[in-house]
């Protein structure tokens, strides 16, 4: 690419220049000084020429068979002086030439080089350009080049081989991550993403296919590709934030749902967690973090209430004396426990009978084939082993409302009981008398599950309770899902079309199109926890599965990713998903879009787990200096001149210096199809031999031709919208009041019913809900004031949400924040922590007694 040198000069100055001019200059000595040897040796043996006796006088000639004819044996201390003088002049010539003419590069400052096409080849596997299909995996389209091959072909009857001019991509098949850096309208589809997505689908056979999750600006991908994927075998979904009416449906509260139906608590209380972290992302001061904190807590809360409505009907009924367990619309197996000896005559609803016997006092599992309806009732007939007897129960199937667990449901919730005018009215004892009084009707109702209730531990956690913050917290919690209850949103968010885990373990390739508006960024987290619950659904199924690998490889090529809100913990899944197949590409126009969406720290995480770095153009000169740095540099000759304007005698000089294999203004003049690869992470070639990982500068005849002339004839979006290319239209078709939650309140009273204790003895129950109030002494919280009243560092009023939580769990959190933030003193904050450790031991002794 640049030349540091002239081209005759380094070659008289290179070794392959020297060594034989060496080798010719000794032979051509010794033979010089063989034929001295030849014509002294005369010279003696004729003696003086005598003129005045010409006939007698010995014949003297010279001849060149003279260079040639060795006369060692004769002569040979002459020879080894020849030898030796020979050499010495050769080295010398040879040395003087080195010095004053070999090139001056040796490594010594830098050794950069850009990788050339002929070690490409070696390095990357070749499909064909397009159309045919190949044996094998495609991968990321790295360069393309002619290529020469045999066709048989009959002419006037006769088969003839003749060679056929075709196109190959070279592609880059490893799983690897791949960062694609491309200003706006620098070709990110039309030279990458297109060419990406066609070799990936071209694959012979349909298990070489993997699975695309894609974020598509626009939906110019999805129009592009969507038939032709199909024709190939896929499945194609799409999650169309553009066009609600147009779109799949999508739950993100089904792994939740899955979960709690799984009785998987811990699970579902993760699974909130990461909808909540996306839905509120934790930006600003300490005041602002610590109420999208409660807000995270309080949706938390929100989404596993209406779980335990709609899934655990049945928790408070007992059948047949604990013998049967309940039935419900969603329950998979018949559970029925039996003695020693028993029998059990079962009664399906359709009329078939079946007999169990227990040989053993044990547990029988009774697999269900069917779907249960409400309207069907179990007849069990339990024979005593003694007597004889029959005992006969009819159980009904219990209907549940999974319908209901939605966002849409989540929203209706906090809107009925949030509010300050939603009361409840109760009865509270005072002074043993029974008083009428009202509670707000979100406290009341979150009040009424049991200790260990997840719902109940993570509304303590969102100090809904404390009246200082009780407003904020709930105007936190509104403001983002208040855009689910909007009648699209709420209907494309009802249930789901997709099951996740089939895209990495299904029997066809999936592919899952995340359509992004332009302009309106309102309902972006959902692409966001789309791409979270795909990564942890498959990556689940791996973990349990031999090899710990996904059956089909998935790609998610996230176009744009900087318009999306923050993927929770994207940096871990692009480290730990290569493992599990799952490969990450993504699409950003400046680098400093990833360090706005994800700050520094994890930005830098993100890109060091790109094995490629793939470089289009870039209009913002961080971004190009940062590229250019790491490309790194090479070295290079410089010359110098010095001397009078029209010299011709000017003292020159050479030195070596080094420079950027791509400077940053340079890489902003990159033409259309050419374009740099950095990588990291390929370290052999197709045979296993050790490489280095040089760049790759892809330009000139080995550009990527844009897609719309050379994969014009596979995919177009000429005359085709979002509108003519078949997708469902049956998000209109849902009833938003077949899926609110109803009956709050009731259900909430039917649980206190059952519950051994009143609602004001929850807070009571365990030290993390006590009220700093109850917890400490009337002397500890006066003494706590002054404490604080004296501390330098600390406003007060400033932090007052953080020192008035409304439980001792939320009360130990804040005052390890104001620690950390170096508002309290070392000896104020080991004091009150002592007071706390107290307090916990003469709690867990009470709760002992």
């Amino acid at each position: 690419m640049h030349k540091t040198a002239g081209k005759f000069r380094s070659f008289i100055g290179s070794w392959y220049f020297i060594l034989p001019f060496c080798v010719v200059l000794f032979l051509f000595l010794i033979g010089l000084a063989n034929f001295g040897i030849h014509v002294f040796e005369q010279w003696n043996q004729s003696g003086p020429l005598e003129l005045s006796n010409t006939k007698t006088a010995p014949t003297f000639t010279i001849s060149s068979d003279y260079f040639f004819q060795y006369a060692y044996a004769d002569h040979p201390g002459y020879y080894k002086v020849i030898y030796f003088i020979a050499i010495c002049i050769s080295l010398n010539v040879g040395y003087r030439i080195r010095s004053n003419l070999g090139t001056l590069l040796k490594g010594l400052k830098s050794g950069g080089s850009f990788e050339v096409m002929k070690e490409l080849k070696k390095q990357y596997i070749m499909v064909p350009e397009a159309g045919t299909k190949f044996p094998g995996e495609g991968g990321m389209p790295i360069a393309r080049f002619s290529y020469w091959t045999k066709r048989k072909v009959t002419i006037f009857g006769k088969q003839l081989t003749i060679f056929w001019l075709t196109y190959r991509l070279l592609v880059d098949n490893s799983n690897t991550n791949t960062m694609l850096l491309g200003t706006t309208r620098s070709g990110k589809f039309v030279y990458f993403f297109s060419y990406y997505i066609d070799n990936l689908s071209r694959a012979l056979l349909l298990k070489d296919r993997p699975s695309f999750v894609i974020s598509d600006l626009k939906g110019e991908i999805l129009v592009a590709f969507k038939r032709l994927l199909e024709a190939r075998g896929y499945d194609v979904h799409a999650l169309n934030l553009i066009d609600l009416k147009l779109s799949m449906f999508y739950n993100p509260l089904q792994k939740v749902i899955d979960a709690y139906i799984a009785g998987e608590y811990d699970e579902a209380q993760k699974e909130c967690a990461t909808i909540a972290k996306i839905l509120y992302s934790e930006e600003g001061d300490s005041k602002n973090k610590y109420f999208t904190n409660s807000a995270q807590h309080l949706f938390s809360a929100l989404v596993l209430a209406i779980c335990d409505k709609a899934i655990n009907v049945t928790r408070h009924i007992t059948i047949a004396d604990g013998k049967i367990e309940p039935l419900t619309d969603l329950s998979k197996e018949i559970i029925i426990r039996g003695n020693k000896g028993d029998r059990v005559l079962l009664t399906y609803p359709n009329g078939e009978h079946k007999q169990i016997d227990f040989l053993l006092s044990e547990t029988k599992h009774i697999p269900l084939e069917e779907k249960l309806q409400k309207e069907q009732t179990f007849t069990f007939q339990f024979v005593d082993r003694e007597t004889g007897e029959v005992e006969t129960f009819n159980v009904p199937v219990f209907e549940t409302h999974i319908e209901t667990i939605t966002l849409y449901g989540v929203y209706m919730l906090i809107r009925k009981l949030g509010t300050s005018s939603s009361k409840v009215e109760i009865m509270r004892t005072v002074n043993g008398e029974k008083i009428p009084d009202e509670k707000q009707a979100l406290e009341y109702y979150f009040e009424q599950f049991d200790d260990h209730h997840p719902a109940g531990n993570q509304f303590a956690q969102s100090e809904f309770g404390s009246s200082d913050s009780k407003g904020d917290v709930f105007s936190t919690t509104v403001e983002k899902l208040s855009q689910f209850s909007l009648g699209a949103n709420g209907r494309v968010t009802s249930k789901n079309s997709l099951d996740f885990e089939n895209i990495g373990f299904g029997d066809r390739p999936v592919a899952l199109f995340l359509l992004i508006p332009e302009s309106d960024k309102s309902n972006n987290m959902l692409a966001s926890i789309a791409i979270k619950q795909v990564y942890q659904a498959n990556i689940n199924r791996a973990n349990k599965t031999p090899g710990r690998k996904c059956k089909r490889k998935i790609y998610f090529m996230l176009d744009e990713a900087g318009n999306l809100i923050r993927i929770e913990d994207l940096d871990t899944m692009m480290t730990m998903g290569l493992g599990a197949n799952m490969i990450f590409t993504l699409g950003l126009q400046e680098i400093i879009q990833l360090e706005k969406v994800y700050g520094a720290q994890d930005a830098e995480t993100i890109r060091g787990a790109c094995g490629n770095t793939v470089y289009l153009k870039s209009s913002l000169g961080k971004t190009n200096k940062s590229i250019s740095e790491e490309l790194g540099t090479y070295e290079y000759e410089s010359k110098s001149r010095s001397g009078q304007t029209f010299s011709l005698d000017k003292h020159k000089s050479e030195s070596v210096d080094d420079r950027p294999l791509m400077r940053p203004e340079e890489l902003a003049l990159l033409r259309k199809g050419e374009m740099i690869i950095y990588r990291t992470m390929k370290r052999e070639d197709n045979k296993g031999k050790d490489i280095t990982p040089r760049p790759i500068f892809i330009h000139g005849k080995n550009r990527i031709l844009p897609s719309y002339k050379r994969l014009k004839n596979w995919i177009s979006i000429k005359g085709k919208s979002l509108q003519t290319i078949g997708l469902p239209e049956e998000v209109g078709k849902v009833d938003l009041e077949a899926i609110t939650p109803t009956d709050y309140i009731p259900y909430a009273k039917q649980m206190h019913a059952n519950r051994p204790y009143f609602p004001d003895s929850f807070f009571q129950s365990s030290w993390e809900n006590q009220s700093p109030t109850t917890f400490f002494s009337e002397a500890q919280r006066k003494q706590i004031q002054t404490l604080l009243e004296k501390e330098p560092n600390l406003d007060i009023e400033q932090n007052q949400h953080l020192l008035n939580p409304s439980t001792m769990e939320g009360f130990l959190d804040n005052w390890k924040l104001l620690k950390q933030q170096q508002f309290l003193s070392d000896k104020v904050y080991s004091l009150i922590l002592a007071w706390i450790e107290q307090g916990i031991e003469a709690s867990k002794r009470e709760e002992a007694s």
